[in-house]
């Protein structure tokens, strides 16, 4: 489940499921503005009040765009994950990697680091919080929601 302003936060498409009078449908959360949002619905772009779309949407989503980071990430850990995080903290903090595929104090450090710079819970623990904020940070070349601008009156 899912909330408005963490999809806001987010900043990525996503298929919303709808509710209205008992019937579902999706829609592609395509764009935002302050008070508007576009949705795609396999026919046409709409640009709708939010305030009409959002007691539609009872909290569920289809992420579009994959985080090839899930789950907790943490010391001791080994693997192809840890290689992952290796490569996005070094884009993140602007260092070389550490060129690792265990999680040890340096790759602990390099988190905490991110944590702080980020404003998170510093723990160490490259939890979902973390990887998400990272993911968000590093990956370019993900899909982002587009902006409405204000319309003039």
């Amino acid at each position: 489940m899912a909330t408005w302003p963490l999809l806001i936060q987010q900043n990525r498409p996503v298929i919303l499921e709808l509710n209205y009078q008992g019937e579902i449908g999706y829609v592609i959360l395509y764009a935002i503005g302050n008070d508007k949002v576009e949705v795609l619905n396999g026919k046409q772009r709409l640009r709708l009040p939010a305030s009409w779309l959002k007691p539609l949407w009872q909290g569920n989503v289809i992420e579009l765009w994959e985080a090839p980071l899930k789950g907790t990430l943490r010391v001791d850990m080994e693997g192809p994950a840890i290689e992952v995080l290796d490569e996005l903290l070094s884009k993140a903090v602007s260092e070389p990697p550490l060129g690792t595929s265990t999680f040890d104090g340096a790759m602990k450090e390099r988190v905490e680091l991110f944590q702080r710079w980020q404003g998170i819970a510093v723990d160490g623990i490259a939890g979902q919080r973390t990887l998400e904020r990272l993911q968000q940070n590093v990956q370019l070349n993900a899909p982002t929601l587009n902006r409405i601008e204000e319309e003039e009156a």
